[in-house]
């Protein structure tokens, strides 16, 4: 059956680089910051007046699609779901026949 098992060779190739990787990651768990690498050194640092600003649409999108974008979408969020629920607790009720 040809193909079916690895020579010797290739296996031993494949634990050194795998004992390699292990060492690697083991020894950036052992930084200063408990393990953690600080992925965002090498990047430049952007204030808030060099960012791009958002367009009507965009900022709309983001405002009924993320409630975490702000707070007021959070608040519009909440209360849409809050209206949702009424709708259909309001149908449900409708439905009782004590309540035709």
């Amino acid at each position: 059956v040809v193909g079916r098992f690895r020579p010797a060779s290739k296996l031993m190739a494949m634990n050194a680089s795998k004992a390699t990787a292990e060492a690697r990651i083991a020894q950036s768990a052992d930084t200063s910051n408990g393990g953690r690498e600080d992925l965002t050194s090498d990047l430049p640092h952007i204030t808030n007046d060099e960012l791009p600003q958002l367009s009507l649409r965009a900022r709309t999108w983001r405002f009924l699609e993320e409630p975490t974008s702000s707070s007021g979408a959070r608040i519009y969020s909440i209360a849409i779901i809050g209206l949702i629920t009424s709708s259909v607790v309001a149908f449900c009720v409708e439905s009782l026949p004590q309540y035709y």
